[in-house]
């Protein structure tokens, strides 16, 4: 196996939101993957706290890679709200087959909205069979 450096940057918007739970759609490009989408929902509490959080990333060749995450939110002064989670990738298809890993994301967005903006940066490792 090769350890591989990930780095991330991604923009997108919040597809649906309900008490407690939340969904949101993005493209982005990170290394190893390329330009992709992604497509992923979290559980959320008043306390803070980011849970039960998964995603599926595709690649533009069709590959992909999905897994789970958890973490934490903060309202920042402006108004908008930062993610602070940590992504576990775990399954992987087509060239992504095996591959797994984790990634630090620091996702922002503009509100608590349905269609709001978001935008992610995440660093980690993709340990590559």
């Amino acid at each position: 196996t090769t350890d591989v450096p990930l780095r991330e940057k991604a923009a997108g918007t919040v597809t649906s939101l309900t008490p407690g739970h939340i969904a949101f759609a993005g493209a982005g490009t990170a290394t190893h993957l390329g330009k992709y989408t992604e497509v992923g929902s979290n559980d959320f509490d008043d306390q803070g706290h980011i849970f039960n959080g998964q995603f599926v990333i595709t690649a533009a060749d069709g590959s992909t890679i999905s897994g789970t995450y958890s973490g934490t939110y903060t309202p920042l002064e402006s108004g908008k709200i930062q993610f602070n989670v940590t992504a576990t990738y775990t399954i992987g298809t087509g060239r992504l087959a095996g591959v797994t890993g984790y990634s630090n994301i620091v996702a922002v967005l503009d509100e608590l909205a349905p269609g709001a903006a978001l935008q992610y940066t995440g660093l980690g490792t993709l340990v590559v069979p």
